[in-house]
């Protein structure tokens, strides 16, 4: 694949238009990276709408709750006991 790239390269540069070539391949990875950041930055607007719907949800239901303080565990210092030898 590498050589016909090459091999296309040598023939537009023999004919003259190796530097068309080169705007024309200039713009098609532009447009491809335009591409990327428009579809990146319309999934996390998408997944932000998502989440802000479903706090919005969860504020009105009360069925998801951030938890109570009195749901809280002491587990105490831990201590290592040593074992017994036999």
């Amino acid at each position: 694949m590498l050589l016909f790239i090459v091999i296309l390269l040598v023939l537009a540069a023999v004919f003259g238009v190796l530097g068309a070539v080169v705007k024309v391949a200039f713009v098609l990875v532009l447009a491809a990276m335009l591409a990327v950041a428009t579809i990146a930055l319309l999934g996390y607007s998408w997944f932000r709408h998502r989440m802000r719907e479903f706090q919005r949800a969860a504020d009105q239901s009360g069925s998801v709750s951030a938890g109570e303080p009195s749901s809280t565990i002491e587990v105490g210092d831990p201590v290592r006991e040593e074992l017994p030898e036999d």
